[in-house]
């Protein structure tokens, strides 16, 4: 229950990141990406905004024109009075929209960053390695995961829920449209360009984002992955590996920003990975979960707190 009084003044827009094909007109829901998290902001915006914006083999910088057209679609030239849910990369896009006087949030908006709590680039990095070394593990390797041992006679290929991790974490390039390209394959092109040595001016976007940003769910704990999407223990290469490349740190959740661990806070430790934080897993998952795993509650507390001021 909502406890801030007065009716929704805003709209809400959600705002992807890497890995979308085309620009298209805003629509009410995106569950493929979002998940069911527009039932939870339903009841405190005016209206509720998916925008679909070209991510995909696009440079972050090169993709701002197209999110800003799309938001504009939505909230009008100036962006006033929106709750902005903007996750991964699409914060990178939006600050340099920011900065470069494209779009901005106006009058009464706030911006929400949803992010990954290790740097983009570290996973681009990871994701390189990843799409030209991994290999689908063995069944006698999947079952030594889950039970803490190998398993003999178990030689074949087992890939259903290692093809599942590829899919959502879009990482490698595309085979016929699906994302399984893994072991001699390439980094997507839209991660290439975060791999380290692009060229960006992150030091400019990070202060744009430090002005306009008014609270981040930050992912805390990247191995706690959704049931559906379990991988722990099969990859070569885990994904916690470390590598050399760290730019400007642009990001809110890689700063000094203290998170806190429940749902209530406005910057928020979510304790799960960058891709479940976006509520696509279903609240089922959730519901019996302890404060540091609600994402789908944040965005409506969220919502609450701030769609209903009179700005």
């Amino acid at each position: 229950k909502c406890l801030f009084t007065g009716l929704p003044k805003k709209k809400c827009v959600f705002v992807h990141g890497l890995g979308v094909r085309a620009a298209s007109d805003a629509t009410p829901t995106y569950q493929e990406y979002w998940g069911d998290v527009h039932r939870f902001v339903e009841p405190h915006c005016e209206s509720v905004h998916f925008i679909h914006y070209k991510t995909y083999r696009t440079s972050p910088l090169d993709a701002a024109a197209s999110m800003c057209s799309a938001l504009q679609a939505v909230g009008g030239h100036h962006l006033d009075n929106l709750i902005l849910f903007v996750h991964g990369a699409g914060n990178l896009i939006f600050g340099h929209a920011a900065d470069s006087n494209l779009c901005k949030p106006g009058a009464g908006s706030y911006w929400f960053e949803v992010q990954s709590g290790r740097h983009l680039s570290a996973l681009a990095d990871w994701g390189k390695h990843f799409c030209q070394a991994e290999s689908a593990p063995t069944l006698s390797r999947l079952l030594g995961a889950s039970k803490g041992q190998g398993v003999g006679g178990g030689g074949g290929r087992h890939t259903e829920p290692f093809d599942k991790f590829v899919e959502t974490y879009p990482f490698c390039t595309e085979d016929d449209g699906r994302r399984l390209a893994v072991g001699g394959g390439t980094l997507a092109v839209e991660w290439q360009y975060l791999d380290g040595d692009e060229n960006i001016d992150y030091e400019r976007i990070a202060a744009s984002i430090q002005a306009h940003v008014t609270g981040s769910m930050c992912s805390v704990k990247p191995s706690n992955a959704a049931p559906s999407v379990r991988y722990e223990g099969i990859l070569v290469n885990p994904w916690d590996k470390l590598y050399a490349k760290y730019p400007q740190l642009w990001s809110r959740c890689w700063s000094d920003t203290v998170l806190g661990t429940s749902y209530t806070d406005q910057d928020y430790g979510a304790s799960m990975s960058m891709y479940d934080i976006t509520c696509r897993s279903g609240n089922a998952w959730y519901a019996q979960q302890p404060d540091e795993h609600q994402p789908c509650k944040w965005y409506a507390e969220m919502a609450c707190r701030y769609g209903r001021l009179q700005d």
